[in-house]
């Protein structure tokens, strides 16, 4: 009995043009859905921008106010608004800048919010400065003692609510 010859089938060219049509499609596809996503991407990109940003000062304010007592907020002749508090500040590299100090949130450079920390002893004289955001054109601040509810806005768009703890000792 004689082997069984196996034919060899070659590819047709109809079946090859079809793989590469099918090929085309896929990639071409797969292409507009990268343009598209990286369109987004670009669109999206300022706005994680912001909203991180806001989302860091929310946190800077709230960790600030969290343990405040003794807020005041004050305004004289047409000035800036000042919130004057005493805040505990943990840990500081100047130890009379440490644990309970005085805080004011207030206006400084004309645009900038700056909150200026500096000892409860009237008779040192260290104070820190720190930047808590730039351009600040509008700072309006409301505190309801009975709630311990601080209400802060910034430039008439970016508002904040801080419950604050009561100290119950």
């Amino acid at each position: 009995m004689a082997p069984k010859a196996y034919k060899k089938y070659a590819l047709s060219l109809i079946e090859i043009l079809v793989t590469f049509a099918l090929s085309s499609i896929i990639i071409t596809l797969l292409f507009t859905t990268y343009k598209h996503s990286s369109k987004i991407s670009a669109q999206i990109s300022p706005l994680r921008k912001q909203v991180n940003h806001i989302a860091a000062l929310h946190k800077t304010l709230f960790e600030t106010f969290s343990l405040a007592h003794s807020i005041e907020i004050k305004q004289e002749d047409n000035k800036q608004i000042e919130i004057h508090f005493i805040f505990n500040n943990g840990i500081d590299p100047n130890p009379n800048l440490s644990s309970e100090v005085k805080g004011v949130l207030s206006i400084l450079n004309d645009d900038d919010l700056f909150l200026s920390i500096s000892s409860l002893d009237k008779t040192l004289k260290d104070q820190k400065d720190v930047l808590i955001e730039r351009s600040i054109h509008h700072f309006a601040a409301t505190y309801d003692e009975k709630h311990s509810l601080l209400n802060l806005t910034l430039n008439k768009d970016l508002r904040f609510s801080l419950f604050l703890k009561k100290d119950y000792t």
